[in-house]
C-alpha cells in the first residue's frame, strides 16, 4: 500500500507519485499548497489541530507579503497567539 492510497479523497487534489521534478518553488506554488490543507485534513484529525495549523498558515502567509505594516504585524500577533493556544491544546 502506498501512501497516497492512504490519503483521504479530496477533490482537486493531485497526487504525483513519480515525484514532480520541480528546480524551483514559487510563492503562487506555496499559496495554492496552502489552500489544500485546511479542507483535506478538516474532519480527519482533532479540531484543536486544524485550527493551530490555519492559525500558522495565516502567520506565514502574511510573513511572505512583501510590505509588512502595523497592522499586518498585529495580525500576525494574532495568529500566532493562536497558534500557541491551539497547539497546546493538542499536547494535552
Amino acid at each position: 500500500m502506498t501512501v497516497t492510497a492512504l490519503a483521504p479523497a479530496f477533490a482537486g487534489l493531485q497526487l504525483f507519485p513519480e515525484g514532480r521534478g520541480f528546480k524551483e518553488w514559487t510563492g503562487d506554488d506555496s499559496n495554492a499548497l496552502m489552500n489544500v490543507y485546511i479542507p483535506a485534513i478538516k474532519g480527519h484529525v482533532p479540531s484543536e489541530m486544524v485550527q493551530a495549523l490555519q492559525a500558522l498558515l495565516d502567520f506565514i502567509y502574511i510573513a511572505r507579503h512583501n510590505i509588512i505594516n502595523s497592522n499586518s504585524l498585529n495580525t500576525m500577533d494574532d495568529a500566532l497567539e493562536h497558534f500557541h493556544r491551539y497547539y497546546c491544546l493538542t499536547r494535552m
